[in-house]
């Protein structure tokens, strides 16, 4: 073998060695994910069986499902940012995923109402460096043309979290009682946190962006600054924010719709709806982020145009779920709202990747994740208990789904105005590697 064959092949082998790393730390992020999404959702599990034993409202119910999480998520998000744009994001997630796990598993012990509040918000403060560290990762670890299909990747974890929470849940549930299904969801962050700690190494900043300048001091308001000045970022966290907010708010009022409106025991409920909802928007996750990537080639203009019409898919399974006259047809619906609510997911967090600089990405994204726990995930939940405790009964579960459903069409508009911007066209990715 000559020597410039010998050369040739070196950089192969390395490459194939690179490439595989990439995909096993994605695949390990997406199980975090899994892990992250299991113990957000687990109150939406449970709800029923909770609301019994401690005499709870719908408000309080929301209050325990929305805030007791949000409000710590929210506040936890800017400085967990700031830390992940500037220490080791290796260290901090397995921190993270050690702390909220940890916290999950104790929910099974207690025994007020508070003390359960409580815990939720050491978990939520404690899942809020999960997505900016994990999507910080990613953008230094694949590049910009393969970003899409790797966002598409990572959320659709997001689908079978919400699987194994609901099928795994609802089957504990039956047998064992609500609190083995915080036990269970809680114990297997404790053991993955190793592997982060001691498989991963820590990927260079900015890996595939353009040489920029790195400034010397940043703080929550030059990121605020940075925001408000980008109006096409701007749009996108804020429909991102109430997309999240439907989406939040559906998944944890789901179960308790089909068992209030069609009489369906608790636990076959959940697992009827972990498998309609997580299957189809593993689906959803998969095709989008894919087939994204392949529809938009670089053109940002193109990732806005799937989010809004993949928001307005999701809202239309959305209002048939809500309204359907029988089971089968709430069924149906479900599916579609997971099919397509995957959509925004992949499209909408590339796009915020995509226009962050890279230097504070993290806190662009906890600053977007401030946003859509407070005022999205956090409001929106309790908004559906209020909406329904106001118009009273077993059955006011339907209208105040409808009308959380139809702030959808708040996302679809900020979307196709994002389209128009001409910051998405100047940010065009063209030739990227």
């Amino acid at each position: 073998m000559s020597s410039t064959e010998a050369a040739t092949q070196v950089p192969a082998t390395a490459d194939k060695q690179s490439s595989l790393y990439r995909w096993y730390v994605l695949g390990t992020l997406c199980v975090i994910y899994v892990l992250a999404t299991v113990d957000r959702m687990v109150v939406s599990v449970v709800a029923e069986p909770i609301r019994n034993e401690f005499g709870l409202s719908d408000s309080q119910l929301g209050l325990l499902a929305g805030f007791a999480f949000s409000i710590s998520f929210a506040l936890a998000s800017m400085p967990m940012g700031y830390l992940i744009d500037r220490f080791s994001r290796k260290a901090i997630l397995g921190c993270a995923l050690s702390i909220w796990s940890l916290l999950t598993a104790v929910c099974s012990i207690v025994h007020h109402y508070w003390l359960l509040v409580l815990a939720r918000v050491g978990v939520g403060a404690a899942e809020s460096g999960v997505v900016p560290c994990c999507l910080s990762i990613i953008a230094d670890t694949f590049s910009p043309k393969k970003r899409t299909t790797a966002v598409g990747i990572f959320y659709s974890a997001t689908a079978l979290g919400l699987v194994i929470v609901f099928l795994l849940g609802g089957f504990l549930l039956g047998v064992y009682g609500w609190r083995s299904v915080f036990l269970v969801a809680g114990v297997p962050g404790l053991l993955l946190a190793f592997l982060v700690f001691f498989t991963f190494k820590e990927p260079k900043r900015g890996n595939f962006d353009e040489p920029a300048e790195q400034p010397q001091k940043f703080n929550f308001f030059t990121v605020f600054k940075v925001v408000v000045k980008d109006r096409a970022l701007l749009l996108i966290i804020l429909a991102n924010t109430i997309a999240t907010g439907v989406h939040y708010s559906f998944t944890t009022w789901m179960t308790s719709f089909v068992t209030r409106i069609h009489e369906v025991p608790i636990d076959k409920a959940a697992i009827m709806n972990g498998l309609t909802m997580g299957v189809a928007m593993g689906i959803g996750s998969l095709i989008t982020g894919w087939s994204t990537d392949r529809f938009s080639r670089g053109n940002q203009a193109r990732l806005a145009l799937v989010a809004a019409f993949t928001s307005f898919m999701a809202m239309l399974g959305g209002l048939i779920f809500a309204n359907a006259p029988s089971l089968y047809m709430t069924m149906f619906g479900l599916g579609v709202v997971g099919l397509f609510m995957g959509g925004y997911l992949s499209a909408g967090y590339t796009l915020m990747l995509n226009l962050a600089q890279p230097y504070i990405r993290a806190s662009t994204i906890s600053l977007g994740k401030l946003s859509m726990m407070l005022l999205g995930q956090g409001f929106t939940p309790l908004f559906t208990g209020m909406l329904s405790d106001a118009l009273g009964g077993e059955q006011a579960i339907s209208p105040a789904l409808t009308g959380t459903l139809l702030l959808y069409t708040l996302v679809v508009i900020a979307f196709l105005i994002t389209m128009r911007n001409p910051r998405l066209h100047q940010r065009s990715i063209s030739g990227v590697p």
